[in-house]
Formats: C-alpha cells, structure tokens, sequence
C-alpha cells in the first residue's frame, strides 16, 4: 500500500504492542524508507517527511493511531581509519563486514593477528566489536572519520572493558575436599574435562563461554567455561572451590 501511494522502495515490520501492563492490546508498525526522494528542485533527500494518519474509519474501545519517528532519515558513504599508539589503519570503507574490519585492525603491527571483530546493524548504524585476546590493555582506538560523506557521518568509539596482562600459572578445582592435579593456564575445554574428570561429581559437561550475545558474531573468551552437572537430577550441588594461589597478571 505504502510503495505504491509514495512511489519509492518501503519496508515494513509489524510486532504486537508489548506493554501488556498497560491493559492496551494493538500493534507496532515500524516502517523504514532505504532509499532517497527529491525535493521539488531534484535536489536527493535521505529524510523523509512525518508520516499523517487518518483514524476516521477506525472502530472499538479506545481507539488510537500514534506516529513516532525513533531514527531521522540520513546517508554516508566513503571510509574511515583506525588508529592505536599513533599506527593509522588502512581506509575501512563505511559499510564494511566485520571480516574486513578485522582484516584492516590486524595490518597493524601493534596488534596483528590479535584481533577478533563482531558486527551488528541497526537503525543508528553499524556497530563492530573490536577485542583484542591475548594482548593485555591495548591503548584506544581512535577514529578519523575525514573522508565519510553524508548527513550523518560520524565514527565513535566506546571502551566496553578494560583489557588485562594474560593470565599466567596454574590452579586447582576441588569438590568435596577433593582436588585436581594442577591445571594450565590458557587450558581448553579438553584438558579442563580431563583434570575434572577425578572428582566425584558424576557426569557433566564443559561449553567454551563467547561473548558477548546473539547481537554479535559470537567468538570465545579466553579461559572463560561453562561446567554444567548432569548426573544429579534433583539435588543442588555445592559450587567447586578454586585455589588460584598460582596464577598471575603476566
């Protein structure tokens, strides 16, 4: 209905109206224009005019349309640049995937070979997810975003969390006084299930912990599991206890 009215591309979600709390039932249309329209010199616009609604015809109890415009309508293009300790990256075109953002990062001497990047989309833009395992507190990215183009071009970079020295030594897992032989630090789900296997804990299982949620390409957290017990159906067990007094910051 709307792309044939307007005469442009339009795309259109439609979701329940969530707040049950509210005693309102309903729905959420969310309604997206990807492509440009003129203004009436020809001059290309990215943002479009507020949607008008015309509830005449509706019927029921307390019956309401509401229009609300969550992102203003904008465009980018050309690329930006990196830079960690004063090493600029290579251009990074505006909508590259995270595998072409990680492959730009790890030309950098500083950090090659050390950087894993996930990627989510959104109506505020491209968000990618830089981190650098193994490598401790790597000093900040900081953007150049000369040669972006558009409405809204604007690169900004967020520390989620502060890097740490790698962890070094070994420790120890105990269940009910009982203890493993001492286990390395990095160690992999194989070698961790075969140091637990000696307590007397039934079956289980271990699963590599990735960060950070589904939003994002998923990698692993280095030395970071997840034990699960399965051989106890009803009853809670004691948490294992860890000695760590072997392990330190580098």
């Amino acid at each position: 209905k709307l792309r044939s009215f307007i005469g442009s591309d339009v795309s259109v979600t439609k979701s329940k109206w969530p707040f049950t709390s509210i005693s309102k039932s309903g729905f959420i249309w969310m309604v997206t224009f990807p492509s440009f329209h003129h203004s009436s010199s020809g001059i290309p616009l990215a943002d479009w005019p507020l949607i008008t609604v015309d509830d005449i015809s509706l019927s029921g109890t307390d019956t309401a349309l509401h229009v609300v415009e969550r992102v203003k309508g904008n465009w980018v293009e050309g690329s930006f640049s990196l830079s960690i300790d004063g090493i600029e990256s290579s251009p990074i075109p505006f909508d590259s995937s995270a595998e072409d953002v990680q492959a730009i990062l790890n030309e950098i001497a500083l950090v090659a070979g050390n950087v894993v990047v996930g990627q989510s989309s959104g109506l505020e833009g491209i968000t990618w997810l830089c981190t650098f395992p193994g490598l401790g507190n790597v000093g900040d990215l900081v953007p150049n975003s000369d040669d972006l183009v558009g409405d809204i071009g604007i690169v900004a970079v967020e520390t989620i969390s502060q890097g740490s020295d790698p962890l070094e030594g070994k420790f120890k897992l105990s269940f009910n006084g009982i203890s493993t032989h001492p286990i390395s630090l990095p160690s992999s789900a194989l070698e961790l299930t075969q140091k637990i296997s000696v307590l007397p804990i039934g079956d289980f299982t271990i699963s590599v912990e990735t960060a950070l949620d589904s939003n994002y390409q998923h990698f692993q957290v280095e030395n970071s599991f997840l034990i699960t017990f399965t051989g106890f159906v009803n009853d809670e067990q004691p948490l294992l206890s860890i000695d760590a007094s072997w392990v330190s910051n580098g």
